[in-house]
């Protein structure tokens, strides 16, 4: 059995940190409160990990409390969970890090990072930001340009992971403008619809009141559709499918639900099979999220405050100065591409901390029908990237 032919409920390879992941992605959804466009915790998770295999004292309490993982165990999780993505067809996963030569690490600390990270930073500010630029835009194949962190001259160490999803459907969709006739997506100008039709059940389940598409990629990532109730949350729905994504939650054959109907149709053929038709929208969602407007979620709270918080990374007394994540997705006929960049950034404990500028806020529009998505790494269940599409693409 090929990759693609997986069935949609097959058993995933147990790997330290993904479900961990999934667990902060499912934190992190709850804390925002409302519809998020696109987010990855399989982003930042390894980042707080790293973090709390180097941090001490409340910190380092915070940080093992977000992952889910015991410190001292941290750095052997980041790495098996490196390992296991790099491995993928489907997914381009990366780590970096770019240090001051005014810090110096702790090679005890250093040594056990996975041997993608490492880096310097000049200490010119824009030469600095070109090679932070670079190596986002090259690690997400071109869909994301920029490094989400500030430079300051006080940045004395910056981390990074880059995740680049590029996979074709293993059955393409059709295009097709949809004009709903009721409701607030009725409209006068088409949206790309996109409809298949298929002999494969299975691909359809049902899973605490959520109605659950798995639309299958080519190599090992899959995405997972997610419709719920009208009035069902978007964290609660994502959850539901997160959950079923990594077998913590069971799935069964859906024959009714949100979104589903039954009918019975003629047919020609003498023993005909059963078929299930899908119609969704193709859509294009990105977003920018500072982490520390969330810290709790994180383990960075105390992290975040001025003190000296991660004496296994560096004698030098290190804070965090920022953190935040640039996500994207699109969802088409023929297939399916996500990036997010997530990076930290660390300065000298007691530096000048610059004004909070917040974040850009991404607004979906208030529709009847909308539905969660979670792009899944078939092999470990991860939830690479997940979100809520609040409007569809336009056709033409």
């Amino acid at each position: 059995m090929d990759a693609a032919s997986t069935p949609p409920g097959h058993a995933v390879t147990r790997v330290a940190g993904v479900r961990e992941a999934n667990d902060l992605t499912l934190r992190w959804l709850r804390a925002v409160g409302e519809p998020v466009p696109v987010l990855s915790g399989a982003g930042a998770w390894p980042l707080m990990a790293a973090l709390a295999a180097g941090a001490a004292g409340k910190a380092r309490e915070e940080l093992a409390e977000a992952t889910g993982i015991e410190p001292a165990e941290a750095m052997d999780a980041v790495g098996g969970y490196a390992r296991a993505l790099s491995a993928s067809a489907a997914l381009r996963f990366s780590t970096g890090f770019w240090a001051s030569p005014l810090v110096t690490l702790d090679p005890t600390w250093t040594d056990r990072l996975p041997d993608a990270w490492s880096g310097s930073l000049s200490g010119d500010l824009a030469a600095d930001k070109r090679t932070l630029d670079t190596w986002a835009e090259e690690r997400t194949l071109g869909l994301i340009g920029e490094m989400p962190v500030e430079l300051t001259p006080e940045t004395m160490l910056v981390l990074a992971t880059a995740l680049a999803v590029r996979t074709d459907w293993a059955e393409p969709f059709k295009d097709a403008p949809l004009m709903p006739q009721e409701g607030p997506w009725r409209t006068d100008r088409p949206w790309l619809g996109l409809n298949r039709t298929s002999s494969d059940l299975s691909a359809l389940r049902s899973a605490e009141g959520v109605t659950l598409l798995t639309v299958a990629g080519r190599e090992d990532v899959d995405v997972h559709l997610a419709l719920g109730e009208p009035d069902a949350g978007p964290a609660e729905v994502l959850a539901t499918a997160v959950r079923a994504a990594d077998g913590r939650t069971g799935a069964l054959p859906a024959e009714s639900g949100p979104g589903v109907t039954v009918s019975i149709e003629r047919s020609h053929e003498a023993d005909p099979a059963p078929l299930l038709r899908v119609t969704t929208v193709g859509f294009a969602v990105n977003a920018a999220h500072d982490l520390l407007r969330h810290a709790e979620v994180f383990g960075l709270a105390t992290a975040a405050t001025r003190g000296d918080h991660f004496p296994g990374v560096s004698a030098d007394r290190l804070e965090i100065s920022d953190a935040a994540q640039s996500a994207m997705a699109v969802f088409s006929a023929k297939g399916f591409e996500a990036a997010a960049v997530t990076a930290v950034g660390m300065r000298m404990a007691g530096a000048f901390l610059p004004p909070d500028n917040g974040e850009r806020k991404v607004v979906s529009a208030a529709f009847t029908r909308p539905f969660g998505y979670v792009a899944v790494h078939r092999p470990t269940g991860l939830a690479l990237v997940a979100g809520w599409v609040g409007e569809p693409k336009r056709f033409g």
